[in-house]
């Protein structure tokens, strides 16, 4: 049971810290130890917990999915689609969800929010949505002690980040608890210390990466809104194309606020523009000497954090280092590619209309 908390506290937690570790193994885990699995809030969280975690296990150490000439699937742990990993754990505790499901606490959040991360990872992608909606539901009604007051904050913008992710890649309707998006200050990550956490940040900064995903999602908000009405100025205007009003300087203000955005990246995890497989510039191997990059020198201050190369194994970096690196990156570049998505229309559709100024 250790093992499988602290797999998934130092992988899933550090990319979604909505769970807070010490008052997991302190009371949840004590109480399960000593009590058994009932059909109680504990329970549940602990199963999915445990579920999680042999996901991140198996992840990171099982066997191959599928082996295609010679060659082993990147995917690792269970028997494919039909049996991934920690499918037991999630079954228990979905056998025990009904009878704590309609409880108004930060836990109930906490519960959907991990059967959601476990649809996930297993490509179920409309349960997942499903799932997030009943967190944002179970949202609306805490109001929460002093205690708990980051970790609701943390529960409230990890439900908003999810359902904006879900709703710019599928146009999935938001719930209303977006519509207090404006009222909930930003997560300070104030808990009980936890020394595993506190290393755990030392090493992969994933507080300062958390930070910087919620507001790289207010720029992909603002950039969406931002293009929408655009859209509508264009189609309400005289002008015979709606896209009329997407002009490069229009388009390029939006941008512009990736540009700020990485300006204000925290060094310890800024990266080159055009090199966007390094290492963080940063880090140095004299003041560090437990680098998380084992190959770092300072001949060399920007090696590659990932490769394309099949035939080479795959570096394993503690904390999913490696996922909450690229889960940045990849949210950055997707927001870039919202941004310059008008041109990209323009030019397939009205390719009439493009003036010499009106496309980068």
């Amino acid at each position: 049971m250790h093992q499988l908390a602290t797999s998934y506290f130092d992988t899933f937690n550090f990319l979604y810290p909505f769970m807070d570790r010490q008052n997991f193994l302190s009371d949840t885990l004590t109480k399960v130890i000593s009590e058994g699995f009932d059909g109680d809030m504990e329970s549940v969280i602990a199963l999915l917990i445990f579920a999680l975690g042999d996901v991140a296990y198996e992840g990171a150490r099982g066997n191959p999915v599928d082996i295609y000439r010679g060659r082993p699937s990147g995917i690792r742990g269970g028997s494919g689609s039909s049996r991934p990993p920690g499918l037991a754990f999630f079954n228990e505790a979905m056998k025990r969800i009904g009878c704590v499901f309609t409880e108004c606490s930060l836990e109930n959040v906490q519960m959907f929010s991990l059967t959601a991360l476990y649809y996930q990872s297993c490509s179920r992608h409309m349960e997942f949505w499903r799932a997030m909606v009943s967190a944002s539901s179970a949202w609306k009604t805490l109001t929460g002690s002093l205690r708990e007051g980051d970790l609701i904050k943390r529960a409230y913008w990890h439900c908003a980040t999810m359902e904006t992710t879900m709703h710019l890649d599928m146009d999935l309707p938001l719930t209303s608890m977006m519509n207090l998006e404006q009222r909930i200050a930003l997560p300070l990550f104030q808990s009980t210390y936890c020394e595993d956490d506190f290393e755990g940040d030392q090493q992969s900064h994933w507080q300062a990466h958390n930070s910087s995903v919620l507001a790289l999602r207010r720029i992909c908000v603002h950039i969406q809104n931002g293009i929408s009405e655009m859209s509508k100025q264009g189609a309400n205007s005289a002008s015979t194309n709606a896209f009329s009003l997407l002009s490069a300087a229009g388009v390029r203000q939006l941008a512009s606020q990736l540009i700020q955005w990485r300006g204000l990246l925290p060094s310890a995890i800024q990266w080159p523009e055009d090199n966007p497989t390094s290492f963080p510039g940063l880090q140095n191997v004299e003041q560090q000497p437990g680098n998380i990059d084992p190959n770092l020198t300072s001949q060399s201050p920007n090696p590659a954090l990932f490769t394309t190369n099949l035939d080479e194994e795959p570096t394993r970096y503690p904390y999913a280092y490696d996922i909450q690196v690229a889960i940045l990156r990849t949210r950055y570049y997707y927001a870039k590619y919202m941004a310059y998505r008008p041109f990209v229309y323009k030019v397939l559709h009205f390719p009439e209309l493009i003036t010499r100024g009106g496309c980068p």
